[in-house]
């Protein structure tokens, strides 16, 4: 249990640091894709911007912090009318959502709620014992399972999945509903907007998650019983923007006229999910893709895989978006392919 470099108050990370040897990225994506290793075995070294690539993503912030604020603001308005709610951030793109929106219930509604951030796999699940130190610190509280942006719906699948199975196993009745800030694909319970928008936290990967990597699991930590595993990266501490980062949402959104604001969505979107659906595996047949696995859409799960993966390819619907030149930046960095096709349904999805 550590803060990373957020304020104590801010956030618990039910995580434990780990000390892993790096893969290169190259290497890692071989390994990935041949099976040998699931991608939460491996990492690789995390990227340090570049000046360019800051201030693209300064630009986001100048682009898109009032629209945050406001539906920040309208998802923490839904989060105050649940019974005894205890946010559980989804680490590590579900961490920056989960300060803020308990900085806006304390300030603006006035709740002492708690927020941890735990760590979800996908085909690997959500970390029980995380689960449970909650459980055993809050009793009687309702658990507020929160996240970034939803994509293709993968982690809002696996959340519901490993939810069933840990009420069945230990017979409990939590609720697995992931309530998120943008949600693509119509798979969210709970959102705030289906459009595929430039969130500006999905430009940077640490350096405004406090820190932490994403999430590790090897053999040894899951022999254990313990937390899942992560690095704190100490040497990027010159360049971390966490705390700037909700700070910079905080003093907007004191300034938005709270009678103007989008309404959440709830219960998911079921013409949207089947039109994203029909979208994808149409794009994977005609094109050969081996997995829907490597097929990333949407503005922010695309910049991930960029920085994180090898992409083959980048497709946007309209490459001279002020929304993507980052995503370009880093294209033009890796030697990733770009194409434009106008018929997509977001604004830029890679291929890998």
């Amino acid at each position: 249990m550590f803060h990373g470099s957020y304020k104590p108050k801010d956030v618990t990370f039910l995580m434990r640091v780990v000390n892993i040897e790096e893969t290169p990225i190259d290497q890692k994506e071989l390994f990935i894709q041949s099976k040998k290793y699931h991608y939460s075995e491996l990492i690789s070294p995390e990227y340090r911007p570049d000046k360019k690539y800051l201030d693209l993503f300064y630009d986001a912030m100048d682009l898109n912090v009032d629209r945050i604020a406001k539906e920040l603001f309208s998802l923490a308005s839904y989060i105050s009318s649940i019974s005894n709610p205890v946010i559980v951030s989804l680490a590590r793109a579900g961490t920056p959502v989960g300060v803020v929106l308990r900085r806006m219930l304390v300030s603006y509604f006035n709740m002492d709620i708690s927020h941890y951030s735990i760590s979800i796999i996908k085909d690997r699940g959500i970390d029980e014992s995380a689960i449970m130190y909650i459980l055993k610190n809050h009793p009687h509280s309702n658990l507020v399972f929160v996240d970034g942006w939803v994509s293709k719906g993968s982690i809002a699948k696996e959340l519901k999945k490993s939810i069933e199975d840990f009420n069945f196993k230990y017979n409990l009745k939590l609720n697995g509903n992931l309530h998120a800030l943008s949600d693509i694909s119509g798979n969210a319970f709970v959102t705030v907007t289906n459009d595929d928008y430039l969130i500006p936290s999905a430009i940077l990967n640490s350096v405004i998650s406090g820190l932490i990597s994403r999430s590790i699991y090897t053999s040894e930590l899951a022999s254990d019983g313990g937390f899942h595993g992560c690095k704190y990266y100490h040497e990027l501490t010159d360049i971390d923007l966490s705390l700037w980062y909700v700070e910079k949402i905080m003093k907007s959104s004191d300034m938005l006229s709270k009678a103007d604001l989008p309404i959440v969505k709830i219960g998911g979107n079921e013409f949207l999910k089947k039109k994203i659906s029909d979208f994808i595996n149409k794009f994977v047949v005609e094109n050969n893709v081996k997995s829907i696995e490597l097929i990333k859409p949407g503005i922010a799960e695309a910049t991930r895989a960029l920085l994180r993966r090898v992409p083959k390819l980048v497709i946007a619907n309209d490459i001279t978006s002020a929304e993507i030149k980052h995503v370009l930046h880093l294209c033009s960095l890796r030697n990733v392919e770009v194409k434009q096709r106008i018929d997509m349904p977001f604004k830029v999805m890679a291929v890998l």
